[in-house]
């Protein structure tokens, strides 16, 4: 058995017997920052117009980075047990990036200082159907954990061919901003009125998991905290 299956092989029984012995909603942490996976976030046609007609820039931070295909995350650990959505069944409850941010901003056009938030240490909630950030305004507080978009699963988790391997991977899609962030990124990044009416109906494109069950080198799992 490889070590990557005896990881694995261990991870699943030590999940059974928390969530057998625990109490309600027990859940556990499982570390996979050794693994080769990544979410990837594909932004939209519609999305890539909105920031560029609004002059705003986005910039991956921390441990992302862009590729040719989108932003990839590092996925560095996943929360698996029971939740209020589903009961005591174990089942996979979260996805997390941590280290991963991502920069949007911007120059006022009245004072030409900088203006923007960071995204950062990403969360996927699979219960509540919501993507999760520290939302950090620049010169402002971090909110942790904030739901940043809703989403729709356009391919559940399931076990993929591609090119030489296979590989697990699931996609979400119809990614939109949730009130709070269409009102967060109105109010910070000083976008005009009729943003009010745009941003609900702004689909943020595609997240796409993908898990490859080798060894890459260790990614650095610390959450990232944009310089004050």
């Amino acid at each position: 058995m490889s070590i990557v299956s005896r990881y694995i092989a261990y991870s699943t029984l030590t999940v059974a017997s928390v969530v057998t012995a625990a109490p309600a909603f027990a859940q556990t942490k499982i570390m996979i920052n050794m693994l080769t996976a990544d979410s990837v976030q594909k932004f939209s046609d519609d999305a890539i117009f909105s920031f560029e007609s609004s002059g705003l820039v986005v910039s991956p931070k921390g441990n992302s980075s862009q590729k040719a295909d989108g932003v990839h995350f590092p996925i560095t650990d996943i929360t698996l047990g029971a939740s209020k959505y589903a009961g005591l069944a174990p089942a996979t409850v979260k996805g997390s990036s941590s280290g991963s941010a991502l920069e949007i901003w911007t120059y006022d056009e009245l004072t030409g200082n900088k203006i923007g938030l960071t995204l950062a240490n990403f969360q996927i909630d699979y219960h509540a159907k919501k993507v999760l950030a520290d939302v950090t305004p620049i010169g402002g507080t971090t909110s942790k954990a904030t739901p940043l978009y809703d989403y729709t699963v356009k391919r559940p988790l399931v076990f993929q061919q591609v090119p030489g391997k296979i590989v697990l991977q699931e996609v979400l899609g119809t990614l939109k901003l949730t009130p709070l962030m269409q009102d967060t990124f109105t109010r910070v990044l000083h976008l005009p009125d009729y943003a009010s009416v745009l941003l609900p109906v702004i689909d943020f494109g595609t997240l796409t998991q993908t898990i490859d069950l080798t060894l890459r080198a260790t990614v650095n799992a610390a959450p990232y905290a944009p310089a004050p």
